[in-house]
């Protein structure tokens, strides 16, 4: 798409700085910032319908002395055409502007100026094109000087961050980059007022008027008037949107340096973001290696410690977040795609914190220093907020939060906790591993032998015939229990029949040889199904 700018006047450039002496504005006002492409003398009634659009007519009215009802739709065939202004000779051929005519002009804001009866025109159009040609050679000097700041801003070994404030000094407005969830990522202020311009501009207002996108519109604060202008960021990044605020409306060229602008932070900003996500991948091998190895000795879990600041917090804690398919036929790549957004959720929330990170199956697991519990709470907020803007209802979320711990010695303690929160309570979206009774008188049996080799032979036949035939006796028995014995709630969330539900809880009575119509059989079955999940074997 041509740039306007760099080869039209608007309508108020031409009369403020063109040899227009003594004019009148008498419609169309709300058209002076039509572009004007080309200045012509119009005096053939069918010329009009001759143009390409964006010209400044001037006219004495001759082409219409002998048809005086022509001029009623004048101001529609020159709408159709896009005509940027009429400039009309007063008093030559037409005596009287027709009301029909005003009237239209401000409704298709296209200007109406009545000229003085001695106007020459052709000091008129040469003054336009000398006009024009001054504008198009300053415009042309400016965006080379853009182009080559724009162009430094790609090739210095700048981060993001500076970038926007290089972005701002180069076209003088206040920028803020916002994440996907309309977080602040950066932002850089040539006016302190510009502050209370971006709270006003709230974005749910903006997310509700997709029509603010790639438009500037005014907003009104305390009798003053500011230019808000809204961006999509060019890639799949963190950085979703860019706001930008003036006081002054933005032009073409100031738009086109922030497009261009908007790609360069892009591309740092996905660079930064695959060094972070590096660096995940460190923290996991780190993780993996505590975890596996009981004596890495008191000077590495120091420097661990002084490395990561753990040092400073009053406790440290373990949280998971797990994705689970709720469909009958598991998509396993809609979880994968948001196990990896989780990721990304990680790596912009934690980004100055320091942690440790695993993961198991379909979920993540973090450990970082922590002050309270509240401080967990708030966090948690946070990452829900993410979530919610990357919805997908066919995935369940649920967070597992450990005990509090007093270092990163307990890293393994912390993990234990986590891993055992996610396979209760799933009826619930948080579950905290101090309010599972249950947990603390089933855990440690996890540590019997003899207790293990018995559960073995209870779950093993279970798991052999779900091999076998392709059935799910064992999910079932878990959902069974999650769901209190609820024959409806339990055949609903396996999206089963009652019956086949009934059957299969008949099955597994066959099978252990324990009924779950017995106090006995109910406990078995349910110490069962519970170690099965805590000892790993789901994994």
């Amino acid at each position: 798409m041509q740039d306007l700018v760099s080869n039209t006047l608007s309508v108020e450039e031409v009369l403020n700085n063109v040899n227009f002496e003594g004019y009148q504005l008498i419609a169309g006002k709300g058209g002076l910032n039509n572009r004007c492409r080309h200045m012509i003398i119009l005096e053939t009634p069918e010329g009009i319908e001759w143009l390409q659009g964006g010209e400044f007519l001037l006219t004495s009215g001759f082409a219409f002395k002998d048809n005086p009802e022509a001029w009623k739709t004048v101001i529609v065939r020159a709408h159709k055409m896009e005509i940027a202004a009429i400039a009309i000779k007063e008093k030559r051929y037409l005596l009287k502007i027709p009301q029909e005519m005003i009237d239209q002009a401000d409704k298709y804001n296209i200007p109406v100026i009545l000229l003085p009866i001695d106007s020459i025109y052709t000091d008129k159009i040469a003054s336009f094109y000398e006009a024009l040609f001054y504008i198009k050679n300053e415009y042309l000097v400016q965006a080379k000087n853009m182009d080559e700041r724009l162009l430094n801003l790609v090739f210095d070994k700048n981060k993001a961050d500076e970038v926007v404030v290089g972005i701002s000094g180069l076209t003088n407005v206040s920028i803020v980059i916002y994440d996907e969830a309309f977080f602040e990522i950066s932002s850089c202020l040539v006016n302190e007022t510009h502050k209370l311009v971006f709270e006003s501009a709230e974005y749910k207002d903006l997310l509700n008027t997709k029509r603010k996108f790639g438009k500037c519109y005014r907003l009104g604060i305390d009798d003053n008037v500011y230019f808000v202008k809204y961006f999509l960021m060019p890639s799949d990044g963190v950085a979703s949107y860019m706001c930008v605020a003036s006081d002054m409306e933005i032009s073409i060229l100031q738009e086109k340096a922030l497009q261009y602008g908007s790609m360069i932070f892009s591309l740092k900003e996905k660079k930064e973001e695959r060094q972070s996500l590096k660096e995940i991948k460190l923290k996991r091998s780190l993780t993996e290696l505590i975890l596996n190895n009981a004596n890495l000795g008191e000077d590495f879990y120091n420097s661990i410690e002084y490395d990561y600041s753990w040092n400073s917090k009053k406790g440290a804690i373990g949280l998971v977040i797990t994705s689970e398919d709720i469909r009958k036929f598991s998509v396993n790549k809609d979880v994968q795609k948001m196990k990896q957004y989780i990721y990304r959720v990680i790596n912009r929330i934690f980004e100055k914190i320091e942690y440790l990170i695993t993961e198991r199956k379909n979920s993540i697991i973090v450990f970082f220093g922590i002050d309270n519990i509240e401080d967990m709470d708030r966090l948690l907020k946070t990452i829900k907020l993410y979530l919610k803007k990357n919805y997908n209802k066919n995935i369940r979320i649920t967070f597992g939060i450990s005990r509090m711990y007093e270092s990163i010695r307990d890293v393994l303690e912390m993990y234990n906790d986590c891993m055992i929160t996610r396979m209760f309570d799933k009826k619930y979206e948080i579950t905290y591993y101090d309010s599972l009774d249950t947990v603390k008188l089933v855990y440690p049996l996890k540590d019997d032998k003899q207790f293990v080799e018995y559960y073995k032979k209870t779950i093993d036949v279970l798991s052999d015939y779900d091999k076998k035939y392709g059935r799910e006796l064992i999910k079932t028995l878990k959902y069974y229990f999650d769901y209190n014995m609820n024959m409806k709630d339990t055949a609903d969330s396996l999206f089963i029949h009652v019956e086949t539900l009934r059957y299969r809880l008949n099955k597994i009575e066959q099978l252990t040889g324990y009924t779950l119509d017995t106090s006995d059989g109910l406990l078995i079955l349910q110490l069962t199904i519970k170690l099965h999940f805590i000892i790993g074997d789901n994994e």
